[in-house]
């Protein structure tokens, strides 16, 4: 009787051990997300919040939000710049080279299905091989959900020693409809390095861009807060000593012509030498007409990355417009994209006219004016570059940018669209170069007068009006 009396005891505790483990198990079902993937240490201060007596889902909602704030506040909006991997794992060991450096972080949910973060990122072409770069999303006081990032070079980095990249970290399921995701820890590795007092040493957090901002899931701001506009013209960094009279002249007439919005790249060279250009640009974000990014991550590149970064900034650019424009246009501000007046009287005509649903963007031919002469007294080539051309692009729709051209739609069947110059003709005011253009016979030798922007003259000058009243009433 005592061993029948010891053994139910024995099988009553292992039946109570078991009710409470099943009761742990559900509780952990209910209240914390599905984590298949490798779980990385927070930062010790975040796990105080535990202790505090709230119950979890709250908790946990209100530290993100918190957390949130937090990584926007540490990364000003109006300044680009590029964050190093000090000692990041597949380069730390070539002492003559920068590390891994990231910009800016994406979560792009345009693909029903298939949800990612996109980082834009620049690195020594001679170590892409190297490089592991993981992203790992916050979820919890101490808690992250760690997916690696497949590269993606892009096509224009014209074999420079540094280029530009995009890395893909590819979400499951269950994380794409979770809490929002606004902040992104980057390491080059499955986790950081850590230094000898355990800090992590290797890893940038990123404020993580909802495109399209038109989604309200994980949208930061929510989608209340956008308000879509129709033209807006993404400009490449500016740099040296451009005329401020040159570019007045470039922001009024594609107004004129239709653009609502221009984002401008800024390097440092612009804030430093430029004072008279610089109020101009300020003008114009002030009475909400441009945004402007202080251009920094190629401070440290100079000459071995092409073109003053000019692929980070459109790329920049154009996830940046993803839900807030529905056409973008890629141009310099010696170049206007002008329709042909006979048959539109805006950008807005030309897109309701070639725009059927079937193509992600247009790309148009140039021809070269002189550079120093009038909108409305214009000589011309005869012909045209089809090579140097730019596009419209309807953000949503891409997913790589090239300078003259659209390298990679987002979706296959939305093919881009080349348009003869009876429909739009880029108007390039520069030296007529037959640079790339070994096709398109002698370019150089002949010129015809233009007369297409007269149509837009009156217009033109209105809004220039007005511009030089608002820069005179600013400064008394």
């Amino acid at each position: 009787k005592q061993m029948t009396r010891c053994c139910m005891t024995w099988r009553n505790g292992l039946i109570a051990v078991a009710i409470i483990y099943f009761i742990l198990a559900f509780m952990c079902l209910m209240y914390l997300p599905n984590f298949d993937s490798l779980l990385i240490d927070s930062d010790k201060a975040d796990s105080k919040d535990h202790h505090k007596p709230r119950h979890r889902h709250i908790l946990v909602r209100e530290w993100l939000k918190q957390r949130c704030e937090n990584v926007s506040s540490a990364r000003p909006a109006d300044v680009v710049t590029s964050y190093p991997l000090t000692g990041s794992v597949g380069i730390r060991n070539q002492q003559q080279q920068p590390p891994l450096r990231v910009m800016s972080a994406y979560y792009d949910a345009r693909k029903e299905l298939s949800h990612y973060i996109r980082v834009l990122t620049i690195l020594p072409r001679s170590a892409k091989s190297t490089v592991n770069l993981h992203c790992h999303v916050p979820l919890a006081p101490g808690l992250h959900f760690t997916v690696p990032g497949t590269p993606y070079e892009m096509n224009e980095n014209h074999a420079m020693p540094y280029g530009a990249y995009v890395f893909s970290c590819a979400l499951p399921p269950h994380l794409q409809v979770s809490d929002p995701i606004c902040s992104v820890l980057i390491t080059d590795g499955p986790e950081p390095i850590r230094d000898l007092d355990g800090r992590p040493v290797s890893s940038v957090e990123l404020p993580v861009l909802t495109v399209p901002r038109e989604i309200p899931t994980n949208a930061l701001p929510t989608a209340s807060a956008i308000s879509p506009r129709q033209f807006t013209v993404c400009v490449p960094p500016l740099f040296g000593s451009p005329s401020d009279r040159k570019l007045l002249d470039f922001v009024e007439m594609s107004r004129a012509l239709g653009a609502e919005h221009f984002v401008f790249y800024l390097t440092d060279e612009i804030y430093s030498n430029n004072g008279v250009l610089l109020k101009l640009l300020t003008s114009y974000a002030s009475r909400g007409l441009a945004t402007l990014f202080h251009w920094k991550p190629v401070n440290e590149f100079r000459s071995q990355i092409h073109y003053h970064g000019q692929v980070l900034a459109v790329h920049h650019c154009l996830y940046w417009n993803m839900g807030l424009s529905k056409y973008a246009v890629f141009q310099d501000f010696d170049e206007l994209l002008v329709p042909n007046s006979a048959k539109y009287k805006s950008w807005t005509d030309l897109a309701k006219d070639i725009d059927d649903g079937t193509h992600c963007g247009f790309r148009f031919f140039s021809a070269f004016f002189e550079p120093d002469q009038s909108y409305f007294d214009a000589k011309r080539t005869a012909g045209v570059s089809r090579v140097r051309t730019k596009c419209m692009v309807k953000p949503d729709l891409i997913f790589e940018m090239g300078i003259h051209h659209i390298s990679k739609q987002n979706i296959e069947e939305m093919t881009p669209e080349n348009k003869e110059p009876d429909v739009a003709l880029l108007h390039h005011y520069s030296r007529c170069t037959m640079a790339f253009d070994n096709g398109a016979g002698d370019l150089c030798s002949k010129y015809i007068a233009d007369t297409e922007l007269h149509f837009w003259r009156k217009q033109f000058e209105k809004l220039k009006l007005e511009t030089v009243h608002a820069l005179n009433s600013s400064s008394r």
